[in-house]
């Protein structure tokens, strides 16, 4: 069993055009605010997150976020895909470890911070801690969300991530798609 699979790396024009959009975005949704539709993607996955009290994290997704999705999954993925958002980790804030409920699988693209700045998403597997951080900027990874892992971000920015959710198909088969 692996944590994750790096799948491509996109370029530095587009990592900074969704950079930019994560820095001058207004509005965003936190996945347990009432009021949100039943119906919206990015709510069906909060609703993963509900015995999970710490992880009321801030999500965003537009037409523009679902275009640059769209240029990361790879073919054979993409009838799989569950849900698309680009998540906000506020400063000072933390997901505990924890195995996801309803998520099998993300591809997860770091977006900001860059190098030392951005704290990993941290696997806890075999005695092992394992990173998945951002010094090869734009690179994408498969990651396995039934592996326990956390995020933290006691820096002084906001963590920016594209994650783009697999809920019913398992990491491993997903993985033996594209390898």
């Amino acid at each position: 069993m692996t944590c994750y699979h790096e799948l491509g790396k996109l370029s530095p024009e587009h990592i900074k055009d969704l950079t930019d959009k994560c820095h001058n975005q207004k509005e965003w949704y936190r996945a347990h605010d009432k009021g949100l539709r039943p119906g919206d993607t990015a709510y069906r996955e909060g609703k993963n997150y509900k015995n999970n009290v710490e992880a009321d994290y801030v999500y965003y997704y537009d037409d523009f976020i679902l275009s640059y999705a769209n240029m990361i999954i790879p073919k054979e993925l993409k009838d799989h895909v569950s849900s698309t958002a680009i998540t906000k980790l506020e400063i000072g804030k933390q997901i505990s470890p924890h195995i996801d409920q309803g998520r099998e699988a993300m591809i997860c693209l770091p977006l900001w911070p860059e190098y030392d700045d951005y704290q990993p998403m941290t696997y806890f597997h075999n005695n092992d801690l394992i990173f998945l951080d951002n010094y090869s900027i734009g690179s994408y990874y498969l990651c396995n969300l039934k592996v326990l892992h956390s995020a933290k971000n006691f820096t002084d920015n906001h963590r920016y991530n594209l994650q783009i959710s697999f809920n019913e198909v398992p990491y491993e088969r997903l993985l033996s798609k594209i390898t």
